[in-house]
C-alpha cells in the first residue's frame, strides 16, 4: 500500500497591532498597522522558521496580517495569498459602541451555558459566533489540503478564529483559551494525510484550566 502524503500548515496570529499595544489612533479595523515590536515579532518568526521550506503563504486581507506574512516570507521571496475568508471575528456594531456593558452582560449569561452553546453564541444577530468564524477558517484549511497536498503552508491571521479553531478541532474545551491565550506570531502547527488535521505543535498558546473567556 502507497504511503500517504503529508500536508503540514503553520497557523501563524498576527504581530503586536497598534490595537493590541492599545495606541489604536482610529483606523477601521482593516487597516490597523502593525507596531515596530509586531514588524520585529514577524522578523524573529521568520529566523525560527528559516529552516522550513514554505509552498505556499496565505493571509488574511487586513493590514496587520498581510504585513506579517510579508515579513515572514522576505528572505524566500514567496508571494502572499490574501483571502476575506480568514479575516478576525466580526462581533456587529452594537459590541464596539457599548464593548463594557455588552462584556460584562455576556460574562453573566456565558456562566449558564454549555461549551456548544457558547460556542454559537451571537449577542445580536449581526455578531459572528466563535463557531462561525473558527469554521471560515477551517473551510480555507480545507482547501489547502485538497489543492497542496504533501506541501508545507503558512496562513497568517488573528487570534479570536485560532482560539475557535482549537475548540471545535477538539484540542480544548472553550472556558481554557482566555482572551489573549495566543500570544502575538503564536502559532499553530497542523499535519494532515488526507483526513483529520491533527494538532502536532503549538507556540504561544496559553492553555489555562478554570478559566472563563468571553470571545
Amino acid at each position: 500500500m502507497a504511503k500517504k502524503t503529508l500536508t503540514t500548515i503553520y497557523i501563524v496570529r498576527h504581530g503586536e497591532s497598534t490595537q493590541n499595544a492599545g495606541i489604536h489612533k482610529g483606523e477601521k479595523d482593516h487597516e490597523i498597522p502593525l507596531t515596530l515590536k509586531g514588524e520585529d515579532q514577524a522578523k524573529e518568526l521568520a529566523k525560527k522558521f528559516r529552516g522550513i521550506h514554505f509552498d505556499v503563504a496565505f493571509s488574511s486581507d487586513y493590514l496587520r496580517a498581510k504585513k506579517t506574512a510579508k515579513l515572514i516570507t522576505l528572505e524566500n521571496k514567496l508571494s502572499v495569498k490574501t483571502t476575506a475568508l480568514i479575516r478576525e471575528r466580526t462581533f456587529g456594531n452594537d459590541y464596539f459602541n457599548n464593548r463594557e456593558k455588552i462584556r460584562a452582560e455576556m460574562k453573566e449569561i456565558f456562566k449558564k451555558l454549555t461549551d456548544e452553546e457558547k460556542l454559537n453564541y451571537k449577542y445580536t444577530k449581526d455578531m459572528e459566533s466563535a463557531k462561525e468564524g473558527a469554521k471560515r477558517l477551517l473551510s480555507l484549511l480545507q482547501e489547502i489540503k485538497a489543492a497542496y497536498m504533501g506541501k508545507t503552508i503558512l496562513v497568517v491571521c488573528h487570534g479570536n478564529i485560532m482560539r475557535s479553531l482549537l475548540n471545535i478541532l477538539g484540542w480544548c474545551k472553550f472556558d481554557e483559551i482566555p482572551e489573549n491565550a495566543i500570544e502575538n506570531t503564536g502559532y499553530i502547527k497542523l499535519e494532515t494525510k488526507g483526513m483529520n488535521f491533527i494538532i502536532t505543535e503549538t507556540k504561544g498558546v496559553n492553555k489555562k484550566i478554570g478559566v472563563a473567556r468571553l470571545m
